[in-house]
Formats: structure tokens, C-alpha cells, sequence
């Protein structure tokens, strides 16, 4: 026959404590627990206003990418790295030279150049206002990959300075 000992488990004391002094805390500063939660609560509601806000704008400009952060100094004095752009969608018909559009390259961020030239076969080609050439990508741009033209009031883009160092900082453009 064997026996079968039954253990009671013995309270581990540094965890009694431990949730002692916590619960203890949170008794002594019941306005810290709701401060903690209000900014939890805004925090929240913060990001999705801006998710909303950014939906929004995406429906209203026709564009998937209403907002851009020039991440390249490549068309100074324009635009310089860091400022923030908005686009709107257009058919690729309306576009004209010295219109400064965002389109798609494979395996990069988003381009923000100005149209230099409407090529026989329908595509285009840019050229950033500070570079030397025009680069490899940009001779040949299919309007498939235009994303937008950056809003201008008049001749003059709109432009919000060193607000896109934000979305830099957090998308890993450097």
C-alpha cells in the first residue's frame, strides 16, 4: 500500500506582501489610480481620432496617402527633410510639368518629386530640385504608381515644417 501525503500550500510571504503594498498604494492615492486611467483613456482616444482623422482625409483627398513626411533633402529649397506635405489624389491626365507629385518605388518610402517631363509612352519623369540627375527610378513612372500631387495654394505647396521629423522618428526613415 502506499500513502499519499497531502500537502496545504503554505502562502508564499513575499508574494502576500508584495500585493499587500500594492493594494495598500493604490488605497492611499485613489486620484493617482484615476489620473492613470484618464491618460490611458486619452491616450487611447488620441490614436483613434488620428486613425480617423487620417481615414477621412484619405476618402476626402482620393488618395491613400493624404499626409507625407519628406524623409531626403532632395528637393531643397522646396521642401527640406522633416517637412510635412499634403496630397491629393488626380487622374494622371490632369498632371502637367513642374507639378510636384508622390509615387510608389519598390522597396522604398514613397518619392516626392517634381514632374519634369510627360513621356510619349504615358509615363513620366521626375526629378528632385536639388539633384545633379535624374536618378534610375524616375524616368519611367507608370501612373500606376502615383500616389498624388502635393496641394498647393497657389504656386506655393503647403507646407507644415519639421512636423514629419515625427513620422520619421517613428517609421525608422533616417
Amino acid at each position: 500500500m502506499s500513502s499519499w501525503i497531502v500537502r496545504e500550500k503554505i502562502p508564499d510571504r513575499r508574494n502576500m506582501k508584495l500585493q499587500k503594498t500594492i493594494k495598500n498604494f493604490f488605497a492611499e492615492h485613489k486620484s493617482l489610480k484615476k489620473e492613470i486611467l484618464s491618460t490611458v483613456f486619452y491616450a487611447i482616444l488620441g490614436i483613434v481620432l488620428g486613425y480617423l482623422v487620417l481615414k477621412g482625409a484619405s476618402f476626402a483627398l482620393n488618395t491613400s496617402m493624404p499626409v507625407v513626411a519628406v524623409v531626403s533633402d532632395s528637393m531643397v529649397p522646396t521642401f527640406s527633410k522633416g517637412d510635412l506635405l499634403f496630397v491629393k489624389g488626380v487622374d494622371s491626365k490632369a498632371l502637367k510639368e513642374g507639378d510636384i507629385i508622390v509615387f510608389k518605388v519598390p522597396l522604398q518610402t514613397p518619392v516626392v518629386h517634381r514632374l519634369i517631363r510627360i513621356n510619349g509612352d504615358g509615363t513620366f519623369t521626375t526629378k528632385g530640385d536639388a539633384n545633379r540627375d535624374i536618378l534610375p527610378f524616375e524616368r519611367r513612372i507608370h501612373k500606376e504608381q502615383i500616389i498624388g500631387k502635393v496641394i498647393s495654394w497657389g504656386d506655393r505647396p503647403i507646407v507644415v515644417p519639421k512636423l514629419g521629423w515625427v513620422k520619421i522618428m517613428f517609421s525608422g526613415y533616417r
